[in-house]
């Protein structure tokens, strides 16, 4: 048998492993895949990114609460911190 002839039916019994072994990894990715979008529908998630959502605003809300009260109780602070952070920003989108 010549070397081509070798290499060649190496080459074929290597294609018919490709064949099936390809059909398992689709057929694998596919169920992968499904759960994956059953775990993304689940109410789990949806409540979990309601959740955080909530928390999110009520932080925000809390924060912004915090910031009126310093304004009210501090206003020299808060102008002069105002000042300071609008010079701040023209620096930074200052062209020369």
């Amino acid at each position: 048998m010549s070397t081509t002839a070798a290499a060649l039916a190496t080459t074929e019994k290597h294609a018919d492993n490709i064949l099936p072994a390809s059909e398992q990894l689709r057929t694998a990715a596919e169920a992968t895949a499904g759960q994956l979008r059953d775990v993304l529908k689940s109410d789990d998630v949806k409540a979990a990114a309601d959740r955080l959502a909530k928390e999110a605003s009520q932080r925000w809300r809390e924060v912004t609460d915090n910031a009126a009260v310093f304004i009210r109780e501090n206003p020299g602070k808060a102008a002069l911190a105002a000042l300071g952070i609008g010079f701040a920003i023209g620096l930074l989108f200052r062209r020369d």
